[in-house]
């Protein structure tokens, strides 16, 4: 959603920034976005773009903060002033048909650069570090839904880096909840992406279940839910796997996230062979997911049920 400032009988004014890769360029040159309001100079002024990491990623560029005092269509392009005696301005793609159209329901505009005859070849992309970076416990949902957009308009970039490799590097390194929320989204389009259930050993499910833990049905967009019976299957898995017992905190959870409880069968087949495991599993099973086995279904229960007799069968 955009950031709304302050209402006026105008119109709500609200504040964009730009991100843009660019090509490599003349060092005389200065990248700049410019377009057909005032605030982007009507074609004739331009705002300049800063580099924000030249060295992690230098082709990535963004704008200040623009406040824009209208939501009426805009028109946008980025460009390359050439100054000197004659200033002039090399365009990305030539002619008005290739002209951007700005985004007003978002406040980040994720963009690359259309070649042109001189410029192309962009090889970076770091919009999505950049989204995870900025997360914080206000902004999440909406920096989930940046992501979303970044797979509408970039599919193909945003995929190739929200690997498995990306979510377990930051897993590692992430200290709040909603960074790690962000995580179980984007673990989420990868399983849907590549059809990929089994996690590496190395993969810190802990975390991301602990996450999910008492999560309510306005913790993440609606939209992302569909995803999550998947995310809780691989991660139950691989933590039933090693045997860990914090997937069976996340029965009170799976009413929202996973309303069918589908995730059950990632646990069917587990077992522990020594008294302490078995103890232990019983007293966090008692405690965690038997008050929520009246939401399961019959036939779902049943087979809750033998698995917990083979549990037994097992034990020394």
């Amino acid at each position: 959603m955009y950031r709304i400032i302050k209402s006026e009988c105008s119109g709500e004014i609200f504040t964009v920034t730009f991100h843009v890769h660019l090509p490599n360029f003349d060092q005389t040159g200065e990248p700049v976005v410019l377009g057909s309001c005032d605030e982007l100079g009507n074609w004739n002024k331009t705002n300049k773009l800063e580099q924000p990491d030249p060295n992690e990623h230098p082709t990535y560029w963004r704008s200040k903060p623009i406040r824009f005092e209208n939501m009426s269509e805009i028109k946008y392009k980025y460009a390359i002033l050439f100054g000197g005696l004659s200033s002039h301005l090399n365009y990305e793609r030539e002619g008005s048909e290739q002209d951007r159209t700005l985004d007003t329901t978002i406040s980040d505009q994720y963009d690359i650069w259309l070649s042109n005859k001189k410029y192309f070849n962009i090889g970076d992309f770091a919009f999505v570090d950049v989204i995870y970076q900025s997360i914080d416990a206000k902004n999440y949902k909406v920096k989930i839904m940046e992501y979303e957009s970044l797979l509408k308009n970039h599919g193909h970039h945003a995929r190739n880096v929200a690997n498995i490799e990306f979510i377990v590097n930051n897993l590692y390194a992430s200290q709040t909840r909603e960074k790690r929320l962000f995580l179980c989204v984007l673990l989420g389009y990868y399983i849907q992406q590549n059809y990929i259930i089994q996690l590496p050993q190395h993969f810190q499910s802990k975390d991301l279940l602990e996450a999910l833990e008492n999560i309510s049905e306005e913790t993440l967009p609606s939209n992302t839910l569909e995803l999550m019976p998947a995310v809780l299957q691989s991660l139950v898995r691989h933590n039933a796997i090693y045997n860990s017992f914090t997937w069976i905190r996340i029965f009170k959870s799976a009413r929202i996230l996973d309303p069918q409880f589908s995730f059950v069968d990632s646990f069917l087949g587990i077992g522990y062979n020594n008294n302490n495991d078995l103890n232990n599993f019983f007293e966090v099973w008692n405690k965690s997911a038997k008050p929520y086995m009246k939401f399961i279904g019959e036939e779902t229960y049943t087979r809750i049920a033998r698995q917990r007799g083979k549990i037994l069968l097992i034990a020394p």
